[in-house]
């Protein structure tokens, strides 16, 4: 079971960059790319630059927890 964000006000922010998702999950740079590369978060691509949907960051430390439940 996966719980989903409020959605009831739209988000402020709706890209952020690896550094940002890195600062907000308190999680290395290198994590992040290991997660982009298993494919637990969603990297959008816009020319050269790479972001990230800032709700999918939100939600990581959820769907992780949901799916790693012992």
């Amino acid at each position: 079971m996966y719980v989903v964000a409020d959605t009831s006000t739209p988000p402020t922010e709706v890209l952020i960059t690896i550094e940002d998702a890195s600062r907000r999950l308190a999680l290395s740079r290198s994590k992040i790319y290991q997660l982009m590369a298993a494919g637990e978060l969603t990297p959008i691509r816009i020319g050269r630059s790479c972001r990230l949907l800032a709700q999918e960051v939100a939600e990581l430390p959820y769907r992780y927890a949901a799916d790693h439940r012992v």
